[in-house]
């Protein structure tokens, strides 16, 4: 019986690889055409993922609060420094919903920290609001 058995085996392998021309023609599809048949699925991930990103981004871009110039966000703020302000360098701003970061004279600030005489009360995405001798000042990112 075990003879029997090893023959259709093998006779059953023969049979899968058979050869014409020289070439051996398998059960499984060759590797490029397995690349083939991947390529569209690959490609539609990709793009999903790429919408699902950018929506991502575009709704924390809206979430973002947003200073356009003139905008004066409380009552006793002046866009413009005076004179008497120290010179306050604001370079940069690291937006974070809820805890955003400002790069003031070289120095990360947050809300809250003081620079010189200066209090940090608010964080925008394109000017820093400072408490300065009982007045607030917008300061824009240069």
């Amino acid at each position: 019986m075990s003879t029997i058995l090893k023959a259709l085996q093998k006779a059953e392998g023969a049979r899968s690889q058979e050869t014409l021309a020289g070439r051996v023609i398998a059960d499984e599809a060759p590797e490029g055409q397995r690349c083939r048949k991947a390529f569209p699925i690959v490609l539609l991930a990709l793009v999903v993922t790429g919408l699902a990103v950018g929506v991502y981004f575009y709704r924390e871009r809206k979430a973002a609060p947003d200073v356009r110039e003139g905008d004066i966000p409380s009552g006793s703020m002046s866009l413009s420094a005076p004179s008497e302000l120290p010179n306050l360098s604001v370079s940069g701003v690291i937006w974070d919903e809820r805890k955003p970061l400002a790069v003031i004279n070289g120095k990360i600030v947050q809300v809250g920290d003081n620079v010189g005489e200066s209090e940090i009360i608010g964080i925008e995405l394109e000017s820093v609001t400072v408490r300065y001798r009982g007045n607030d000042y917008a300061i824009r990112v240069k």
